[in-house]
């Protein structure tokens, strides 16, 4: 018998409903044991910045450690025309830096968070990776991108809307000279680069 429904390719349908019956179980408790399906969104780079990192905050190791448990916190120095600046990394499990944050000073407020890897997204749902168009309609170009400067040179940096201390940094091959944003069809087959946070201005 069993042979016959080998051969035949077929299973009886009280077989069938069996084990559809035990495969929706295992699929439920498997769904149960993983927790919910976004859990690895526990992080989302917003316009009040980035968990415990936000405006007005210095840097502290331990509350960068706390954005998640998936990172581990490191503390660097760079610098702007001269000036060094501390900053913090949020390094992954393999040692691969997904995020910056720098401050303006030693013992200044937050400066600047840049995202560098599609792990953490934006809270318009961008990451990075994500196609030009998919960021940027066509028609918004001119209003909400500019050529990027110093670290960003070569760049096209867009901001996710007009009032929003939220951008998206793209990158991608172009002749054109520095300072200049590429035309729109150039545009088009570059992909983002970084996510970037910026202190808003509290007054000129």
């Amino acid at each position: 018998m069993t042979e016959g429904i080998r051969a035949a390719g077929r299973i009886p349908p009280k077989t069938r409903r069996t084990t559809l019956v035990l495969g929706a179980a295992i699929l439920v408790a498997a769904a149960v044991a993983a927790g919910p399906a976004r859990a690895a969104d526990d992080v989302v780079l917003t316009e009040t910045g980035l968990g415990p990192l936000a405006a007005g905050t210095t840097l502290d190791l331990a509350k960068a450690a706390a954005v998640s448990e998936r990172f581990e916190a490191e503390a660097f120095e760079t610098g702007s025309e001269g000036m060094a600046m501390p900053g913090v990394a949020l390094v992954n499990r393999k040692g691969v830096r997904v995020a910056e944050a720098v401050y303006a000073g030693e013992g200044q407020p937050l400066y600047r968070i840049t995202v560098l890897r599609k792990a953490i997204p934006n809270s318009f749902g961008h990451r990075v990776g994500d196609a030009f168009p998919d960021v940027v309609p066509q028609a918004e170009v001119a209003a909400r991108c500019v050529a990027g400067a110093e670290e960003f040179s070569g760049a096209a940096i867009c901001f996710e809307g007009a009032d929003s201390n939220l951008a998206v940094v793209f990158a991608g091959r172009w002749d054109g000279p520095d300072g200049t944003l590429p035309p729109v069809d150039v545009l088009s087959g570059w992909k983002a680069r970084a996510l970037i946070w910026a202190a808003p201005r509290t007054g000129e």
